[in-house]
């Protein structure tokens, strides 16, 4: 049992059955307005299991593999007009899951749906490094 898991069982211990869990973590300072009514609405209305946001980045990604060394992700150098943005997943954000999704011990699972995002500023967590001076920054403006 996880943490998601476990949550959802002590919500229905008393009595109360919901059919999605909207799950926020407080990381997170700044949201999109509307985020939580658009993330519950996608999901009740296209009939998605999980709806989170995502970052829509067109940026070129390297990882370092312990086998192989650093290797590009993506290995296509087109211009952003030619190829397919990566999408980073906020599920701290905001992310609306199906109880049944979550009984199965997954925030994600089935039909997913993206809400798509293009501010840097929503993808910031508290809890990277360099990011609380950023936050600072953005508070004060």
């Amino acid at each position: 049992m996880n943490f998601y898991t476990a949550y959802l069982e002590e919500i229905e211990k008393r009595n109360f059955f919901p059919e999605t869990i909207l799950y926020v973590n407080h990381h997170y300072p700044f949201r999109p307005e509307s985020l939580f009514d658009n993330l519950i609405s996608e999901a009740q209305y296209t009939g998605c299991s999980s709806v989170f946001p995502c970052f829509v980045d067109y940026g070129h990604y390297w990882q370092n593999f312990p086998d192989k060394g650093l290797l590009q992700i993506d290995s296509s150098m087109e211009s952003r007009n030619n190829r397919e943005p990566v999408m980073r997943a906020l599920y701290g954000l905001g992310c609306a899951t199906s109880s049944s999704i979550i009984r199965r011990g997954s925030i994600v699972g089935g039909k997913i749906g993206i809400f798509p995002i293009d501010d840097y500023k929503f993808t910031l967590n508290s809890r990277e490094i360099g990011s609380k001076e950023i936050i600072k920054k953005l508070l004060n403006n």
